[in-house]
C-alpha cells in the first residue's frame, strides 16, 4: 500500500515532467513551484533516509531546472543555492543509506551541470558564485568538490588575466592569492581520492598547468607592478647635480631589482627593460659606465631572445642601444687617448732612437731593412741573430735580379713578421715594446706603398 509520503512524491513528479521547454515561463515555473510543495511535504513525512535521499534529489531538480525560464539573474542565483543546498544533503543521505554508485554519480553530474547552464552577467559574478559553492560543497562529495575548485581557480585567473591587460595589478594579485585555496584543495581531494580514470589524470595536469599560470602571471603582476613604481619615481626625481636624492635614487634601483626578481624567465620584456632603466641611471646619474655598459647589454640581449618579436620600436631598447654605443664611444676614445699618451711619454724617453728609425725609414726599403738588422744587433737579441742573417740573406738575393718584387715583397713580409707586436707578448723590456711597435708601424706603412 502506497504511503502518504508516497503519493505525494509521485503527484510531485507528475508537476515536474509537466514543466516542458514548449510552456510559457508563467506555467513553467507554476508546475515547478508545485512540485517543490509536493516534494517538501513528502520529505517532512519521510522517515527513511534512502526516500529522504531521493526526495532531496528531486527538490533539487526541480530548483535548478526553474532556471531554463528564469530572465532575473538574482533568482537564478537563489535558485541554484536552493538546489545545491538540497543535492548535497541528497547525496550525504545517500552515501548513509548506500545508495547505488550510478545513482550517487548522478547526482553529481547534475550539480555541475546546474552551474554550467547559468548565464552569468559577467566574470565577477560568476567567481562570487563559485566561492559560495566551494565553501558550501563539503569533502564527502569529491568530484564535485575538485571540479567546482578548479573552476573557481580558472576563473579567478582568466579575471586576473584582463585585470593585468588594463594595468590593475593590486585586483591582478588579489585574486591570483585568491586561487591558491581552491586550486590546493582540488589537488589535495584529488590526491586523497586517487587518480583511477583518463578524466582524473587529464584533472591532474588541468591543476598543475593552472597552478604554473598562476605562479607566471603573479611573478609578472608584480614584475609590471614594479615597473611602473619605479617608472613614475623615475620620472619624478630631480637628477640635478645641485638637487641629487641618491636615497630616490638608490631606491629606484632596488624597484628595478625587484623588476628583475620577478620577471626572471617569466617575462622577459618587463626584465630588459629594468636593465635599460638600471643602464641609464648608472651612466647618466651615478656615472659608473661600467655597470652602465654591462645593464644595456643584457638589456639589447633579452631584447634579440624575444625574436621574432621586435623590441626596436621601444623606447627602453632605443635608449639602450643609443646609450651603449655612446658608451663604447666613449671607452674607445679613453684607450686612444690612454695610448696616445703612453707613447707620447715613451717617445720622449727614447726619442734619439725614434728619430734614428724615423729618419731611416724614409729611405729604400732595402737601406731601411739593412739598417734595422744593424740597429737591433745586440747582446739581448742574440736569439733573433740567425733570423736577422736569414733574411740578410733574402736581402742580398733580391739584389741579384730575378723576380725582384717577389723577393722584396717576400723579404718584406718575414721582416714585419720579425716585428710584429704579436711577437712581443713575452717581452718585459718596455723600450724593446715601444721600438719594435714603431719598427712595424713603418713596416705596414712601406708594404701599404709598394705592395698592395
Amino acid at each position: 500500500m502506497i504511503n502518504q509520503s508516497e503519493l505525494l512524491r509521485i503527484q510531485g513528479n507528475e508537476k515536474y515532467h509537466k514543466s516542458i521547454d514548449t510552456l510559457a515561463p508563467v506555467l513553467f515555473q507554476y508546475n515547478l513551484n508545485q512540485a517543490i510543495i509536493l516534494y517538501s511535504q513528502a520529505l517532512a513525512l519521510s522517515k527513511k533516509p534512502s526516500e529522504q535521499a531521493s526526495l532531496y534529489k528531486n527538490l533539487a531538480m526541480s530548483y535548478t531546472k526553474m532556471n531554463l525560464k528564469e530572465s532575473d539573474f538574482s533568482k537564478q542565483i537563489d535558485h541554484l543555492f536552493q538546489g545545491y543546498k538540497h543535492f548535497i544533503q541528497a547525496q550525504i543521505l545517500g552515501l548513509t543509506a548506500k545508495k547505488e554508485e550510478f545513482w550517487l554519480k548522478n547526482i553529481e553530474t547534475e550539480m555541475i551541470k546546474a552551474v554550467r547552464s547559468m548565464k552569468f552577467i559577467n566574470g565577477n559574478d560568476k567567481i562570487k558564485i563559485y566561492f559560495k559553492l566551494f565553501f558550501m560543497i563539503p569533502d564527502e562529495i569529491p568530484n564535485v568538490k575538485i571540479l567546482i575548485s578548479i573552476g573557481l581557480a580558472r576563473q579567478l585567473f582568466n579575471e586576473s588575466i584582463k585585470s593585468l591587460d588594463v594595468k590593475d595589478y593590486k585586483s591582478v594579485l588579489k585574486m591570483l592569492a585568491d586561487a591558491q585555496q581552491p586550486i590546493e584543495t582540488a589537488r589535495i581531494r584529488l590526491k586523497i581520492k586517487g587518480i583511477h580514470m583518463n578524466d582524473d589524470e587529464n584533472l591532474y595536469e588541468e591543476i598543475i598547468d593552472l597552478k604554473d599560470s598562476l605562479i607566471t602571471t603573479e611573478a609578472q603582476a608584480k614584475s609590471l607592478q614594479r615597473l611602473e613604481e619605479a617608472n613614475k619615481l623615475n620620472q619624478a626625481a630631480i637628477f640635478s647635480e645641485e638637487f641629487l636624492n641618491y636615497d630616490d635614487v638608490f631606491k629606484i634601483l632596488d624597484l628595478y631589482k625587484e623588476v628583475i626578481l620577478f620577471s626572471q624567465g617569466k617575462d622577459l620584456e618587463s626584465e630588459a627593460n629594468a636593465f635599460s632603466a638600471m643602464g641609464k641611471i648608472f651612466y647618466k646619474i651615478l656615472k659608473n659606465n661600467k655597470k652602465a655598459h654591462d645593464y644595456f647589454l643584457q638589456s639589447i640581449n633579452l631584447a634579440m631572445a624575444l625574436r621574432p618579436q621586435s623590441m626596436e620600436d621601444r623606447p627602453w631598447f632605443k635608449s639602450a642601444k643609443l646609450f651603449l654605443e655612446e658608451i663604447q664611444i666613449e671607452f674607445q676614445k679613453s684607450e686612444d687617448e690612454k695610448i696616445k699618451e703612453e707613447r707620447d711619454k715613451l717617445a720622449e724617453k727614447y726619442a734619439e732612437e725614434l728619430s734614428e728609425i724615423e729618419n731611416n725609414a724614409k729611405k729604400t726599403m732595402e737601406e731601411f731593412l739593412l739598417f734595422l738588422f744593424e740597429k737591433f744587433k745586440k747582446p739581448e737579441f742574440e736569439e733573433l741573430k740567425k733570423k736577422v742573417e736569414d733574411i740578410r740573406e733574402e736581402i742580398k738575393k733580391s739584389k741579384e735580379g730575378g723576380d725582384y718584387e717577389k723577393k722584396r715583397k717576400s723579404v718584406l713580409l718575414k721582416t714585419i713578421r720579425l716585428f710584429h707586436p704579436d711577437k712581443l707578448i713575452l717581452e718585459k723590456d718596455p723600450k724593446i715594446n715601444f721600438l719594435f711597435r714603431e719598427v712595424a708601424r713603418h713596416l705596414n706603412h712601406i708594404y701599404s706603398v709598394h705592395f698592395k
